[in-house]
């Protein structure tokens, strides 16, 4: 059963360093080439609903073009067209960002994932400092529609899930053997993390 891994990055003019997430999916069964195409294209409509507008800052593009095998380093192309958000309104600090925490059946920490959503607008920050509330539902309808997506993925097309890349036995060293573990929940909280690396 492959499991990929596949770096997305997203750009923008002024920020000193492209913001990447990487995810990672495994395929399986019959038709994985279709299963795979289905997994990169669920990830790929995550940042389509967050490019609407009340998350990602204006003039972000989104871009993905290869997946890699984990166990054999073996690069494979992607379909994925840019997605780009139009350029208009503030930007909230490129440091800026919400967690989306990803769940697994593993409640322990390797079987926990996240990813780091930013660069934001700057209507996603409210006067006391927390989140907006129209850009926290948006984040987590996305996270939701991509945990959906995956759970359903194995019913409708065979075997494809995202999942969390992670020691397969507790205490192990980052050399030790790594299993996937199915996402089936997220969680967004209230707040926002503070990525250093983004600074102007």
């Amino acid at each position: 059963m492959p499991t990929y891994r596949m770096p997305v990055t997203m750009t923008l003019a002024g920020m000193p360093d492209t913001a990447t997430n990487v995810w990672h999916f495994r395929t399986g069964g019959e038709g994985p080439a279709g299963a795979f195409a289905t997994a990169v294209l669920a990830i790929r409509g995550f940042y389509q609903a967050l490019a609407q507008g009340t998350v990602l800052a204006n003039g972000v593009s989104v871009r993905a073009e290869f997946a890699q095998e984990v166990s054999s380093d073996t690069g494979q192309p992607v379909e994925w067209s840019t997605i780009t958000v139009p350029e208009s309104g503030a930007r909230a600090p490129f440091e800026m960002a919400v967690t989306i925490n990803w769940n697994t059946a593993t409640r322990a920490r390797r079987g926990r994932g996240r990813t780091f959503v930013g660069p934001l607008v700057g209507g996603a920050i409210q006067s006391d400092g927390t989140v907006a509330e129209n850009t926290l539902s948006a984040i987590r309808a996305a996270a939701a529609g991509l945990v959906s997506a995956s759970v359903d993925g194995s019913v409708l097309i065979g075997p494809w899930a995202v999942g969390v890349y992670g020691l397969q036995n507790p205490g192990g060293q980052p050399g030790d053997p790594h299993v996937l573990r199915d996402v089936v929940g997220a969680t967004v909280h209230d707040r926002f993390a503070w990525l250093r690396s983004r600074g102007r």
